[in-house]
């Protein structure tokens, strides 16, 4: 599955140890292979207000 990045940072960052396996996401229905659309959302909005809309 996808790994989301901002400014080359992991927007959804995890202290699992890496394996041979797809990515999944915690979501409000469980794990998925996609990240919430809310929850993408909640991570560019929190990214904008450390850093401003132009970086």
């Amino acid at each position: 599955m996808p790994t989301f990045t901002l400014d080359g940072a992991d927007m959804f960052p995890t202290d699992t140890d890496p394996a041979v396996t797809c990515r999944v996401y915690p979501t409000p229905k469980g794990l998925s292979g996609l990240p919430s659309l809310e929850s993408l959302r909640e991570v560019v909005r929190a990214a904008l207000a450390r850093t401003g809309p132009t970086g």
